[in-house]
């Protein structure tokens, strides 16, 4: 579904909870800023290249959509009241449709710029998103409007 994916183990995550395809990574959308959003894709169990799409951001403003939506709500994991551990979601989201977290706009979870003006809401985060828009039409196989 997503090409050259880095794998979550690849940056130190535990992932011995399952063989979930698990997939992280940033994506530079103002390289002279140092702007980048972090996301997190998670492929559906089964049948994975005929599941839809689904990008999840998060509600609130300045919402992590790792923090809440994939780790307290929809995800396929969800943290023990340990605040240590996973277990899996059995009403998980990815049993129906591949998802993308993506922590939106920079500043929200751990996206980033290296200038704190951007953390303002602007015009900025519209550009960023025909950015995210145009890595996800060069690496997925189905293209988004």
């Amino acid at each position: 579904m997503l090409s050259n994916p880095s794998p979550a183990a690849s940056f130190g995550f535990d992932t011995s909870t399952g063989s979930l395809p698990v997939y992280i990574g940033y994506v530079t959308v103002d390289p002279k800023a140092g702007r980048a959003l972090f996301y997190y894709f998670v492929e559906s169990p089964q049948n994975s290249s005929t599941k839809p799409l689904v990008l999840f951001i998060g509600g609130a403003p300045m919402c992590s959509s790792l923090g809440i939506g994939a780790m307290m709500e929809l995800g396929p994991f969800k943290v023990h009241e340990d605040g240590k551990t996973l277990y899996r979601n059995g009403y998980a989201w990815n049993s129906e449709a591949n998802i993308i977290f993506l922590e939106f706009p920079a500043g929200v979870g751990f996206s980033y710029s290296n200038r704190t003006s951007d953390y303002d809401l602007n015009g900025e985060t519209v550009r960023d998103s025909f950015t995210w828009r145009d890595f996800l039409n060069t690496r997925l196989e189905i293209s988004l409007l």
